[in-house]
């Protein structure tokens, strides 16, 4: 498929947003994974949910090699928020795979192509692969004075801990969501909805409420409220960050401010309409 931005698509950040959803491999629902939704989530907590999130995900659902090396990322990160992060030689050659085998794909192809076009990426894929190594695995202290303990790709794909307040920090994808549950580390406790409408389970993205289990000591941290898409494979979600993170921000129209976050929206064609979705910039 093309991958070439088009001109509109560079004028226009969140029509680009789409364009690389568009072009980004996805799940079938009912098919390779189902939902169980249940019950709406509300903010004095509660588990409104007696029955796990997932359904079912199938054998083969997660075997394609993005995910494959996805998944071989996961355990690579401490969960508590101000320990200190050590990336191994392993765990790096880990990362450089995922690049590798992510950067072939068409909607990160067509994320290079239009930075490159917008002049904040550089032309080289060698080049940009660093780029990409120092947005998403480059470790960074949570706190100031603090160690580094913390990556973009460890809060937004792995989850993080902070103990003291009892939180869930990050953990916005669902392969993530799926294998803690799995695991029986994590409780789904119901969508969340501003309107309270209860969302279809074939819908693309769900705002959820949940608790997660720390295996090590068994403390249990609470998330109020996290937003993920649903069925997408790793490469949309670090696509479509990435697209946000270079060219989004407060100098870029399509960039709004949403509750004190510079966001940036985009529309999920589905059914008949679409779905808005907001990224983080």
């Amino acid at each position: 498929e093309e991958v070439m931005p088009t001109a509109e698509e560079l004028g226009d950040l969140s029509l680009g947003l789409a364009a690389v959803y568009r072009l980004g491999r996805k799940l079938e629902p009912g098919v390779d994974y189902a939902l169980d939704i249940q019950g709406y989530a509300t903010r004095r907590g509660g588990d409104h949910a007696r029955r796990p999130l997932f359904k079912f995900v199938a054998d083969d659902a997660l075997a394609s090699p993005t995910i494959a090396a996805f998944l071989q990322l996961l355990d690579n990160y401490e969960r508590e928020v101000g320990k200190k992060e050590r990336a191994t030689s392993a765990e790096k050659a880990e990362e450089s795979r995922f690049l590798d085998l992510i950067m072939e794909t068409d909607c990160m192809r067509y994320v290079h192509k239009y930075c490159v076009a917008k002049r904040v990426a550089p032309a080289s894929k060698t080049k940009f692969k660093a780029l990409l190594g120092s947005l998403w695995f480059q470790l960074y202290a949570s706190k100031r004075g603090g160690p580094p303990d913390s990556s973009g790709f460890e809060h937004v794909f792995v989850g993080e801990e902070r103990a003291d307040k009892g939180e869930v920090v990050g953990l916005h994808n669902w392969i993530q969501l799926y294998l803690q549950e799995k695991l029986g580390l994590l409780d789904y406790f119901g969508y969340v909805a501003y309107d309270k409408q209860r969302p279809a389970e074939d819908q693309p993205v769900l705002s959820l409420q949940f608790v997660w289990q720390d295996a090590d000591d068994g403390s249990i941290d609470k998330k109020p409220t996290t937003t993920s898409l649903i069925g997408t494979y790793p490469e949309v979600e670090v696509a479509l960050a990435t697209l946000a993170a270079l060219v989004g921000g407060k100098h870029n129209p399509a960039t709004k401010v949403d509750r004190g976050k510079e966001v940036t929206p985009f529309a999920i064609p589905y059914g008949d309409g679409a779905i808005d979705v907001h990224i983080n910039c």
